[in-house]
């Protein structure tokens, strides 16, 4: 519908498609910190933080996912993370609506990846590649319609949705994957 849509470190902005004119702005301070930094991770490892579907853009950042209206930037909705297994707050993972629902997955912020940039693990730290529980959310009345735990790890970056079916990848988390495993540098 004639808009681009793109992050900053500190929010996100609705762009005229076809003139360049800024639409609208919406602050999130810190938004992209953890992609600032001279790596190869990022989104390919974590996917994205943002989606677009039935006129709106839905954007996480940390425990929430707010709701836009795609044309103007005003926040429609804002949905709440659910908690984890062990009743600890969540951090928003993979993020995609379909047909009324919004799917998400919350983060094993435990499981830090790695990359070939050493210099760069400190802003890693945010980037979160594995998930311990996948959801979805009734778009309009923002009610949790069903959970499904983690047997061992969901990969972000290996679930795929369409045709009203869900497909991702349940396995052992991948510990080469770890920071903590990383060798140090001389």
């Amino acid at each position: 519908e004639g808009r681009l849509f793109a992050q900053g470190i500190d929010g996100l902005q609705a762009i005229d498609a076809y003139n360049g004119t800024l639409l609208w702005h919406f602050e999130q301070p810190g938004i992209l910190d953890a992609y600032n930094a001279d790596h190869l991770a990022g989104t390919a490892v974590t996917g994205g933080n943002m989606c677009i579907a039935e006129g709106s853009v839905f954007l996480r950042n940390k425990d929430r996912c707010f709701r836009l209206d795609a044309a103007t930037g005003k926040v429609k909705q804002t949905y709440v993370a659910p908690k984890q297994q062990d009743e600890t707050s969540g951090t928003w993972g993979y993020i995609a609506c379909e047909d009324g629902i919004l799917f998400g997955s919350l983060s094993n912020s435990n499981h830090v990846v790695r990359h070939a940039y050493l210099r760069a693990d400190g802003h890693m730290k945010q980037q979160f590649s594995e998930s311990t529980v996948f959801f979805a959310i009734d778009v309009d009345s923002g009610k949790l319609l069903w959970r499904r735990n983690a047997r061992e790890s969901i990969r972000n970056n290996s679930i795929a949705i369409g045709d009203g079916k869900v497909f991702l990848i349940d396995r052992e988390l991948a510990l080469d994957d770890l920071l903590s495993r990383a060798r140090a540098r001389r």
